[in-house]
């Protein structure tokens, strides 16, 4: 089962394992709430948002499978066009950082690797295959935080905020994405719970006008 959330509001609930069924009556209610969303995030232009797919998949790596590989619609779940990506976090538990492949790649085809056979050995979480263990790691465009290949054969690597291997930079046209977890070997355990996606949405041109008529009133009342 796969729910979808932005600002905390489920908006779409899926059945399969794993992917998107989205029926039109889900959609129209989901576009209706972001409208609302949308209105009060563009008064103040650009609007920062969090949209969380929760995979919840648990007791894989037996063999090598892909966990996850879901296209979605992020503009009619966003509710307008998306300027930027600020970071994406996966929630995952897994015995060889290694075999894990991660990425996401946007509508006009704009790659997003974040995991792609760094680590080696180590452990991601507690290693083991239960939701429980998982951790948190958060990917981000160049920052100086380092990559997995800093842990390679060493201790479990703890959650935290990493820097990606590719970044895309916006803004991001109308169209699919998709959403990339394989593990490419056998013998391993693995868990994966929610993939956090932060963004910003481009204002929309009425918005733009209606700040730029707001700036001009409050000029005229400190005059």
């Amino acid at each position: 089962m796969l729910f979808v959330r932005i600002a905390g509001v489920q908006l779409i609930e899926g059945k399969g394992h794993p992917g998107l069924d989205m029926k039109e009556r889900t959609i129209m209610k989901a576009m209706k709430t972001l409208a609302l969303v949308a209105v009060a995030g563009f008064a103040f232009g650009a609007s920062a948002d969090v949209a969380t797919f929760d995979f919840n998949i648990e007791n894989w790596g037996a063999s090598p499978v892909d966990v996850i590989n879901t296209d979605f619609d992020f503009e009619a779940l966003a509710g307008g066009q998306i300027g930027s990506i600020n970071s994406v976090s996966i929630q995952l538990s897994h015995s060889f950082a290694d075999d894990i492949r991660f990425s996401m790649t946007a509508s006009d085809g704009t790659f997003f690797e974040f995991l792609g056979g760094e680590g080696g050995s180590s452990d991601l979480g507690d290693g083991g295959s239960d939701l429980v263990g998982m951790s948190t790691y958060t990917f981000v465009a160049a920052a100086g935080n380092g990559g997995f290949d800093d842990f390679v054969n060493g201790p479990p690597i703890a959650g935290g905020e990493f820097d990606a291997i590719s970044w895309g930079v916006g803004p991001f046209g109308a169209g699919s994405w998709n959403l990339f977890l394989r593990d490419r070997f056998s013998g391993d355990d693995g868990a994966v719970g929610s993939i956090s996606i932060d963004y910003n949405l481009v204002p929309a041109p009425g918005s733009m006008a209606l700040l730029g008529l707001g700036g001009i009133v409050a000029g005229r009342r400190r005059r």
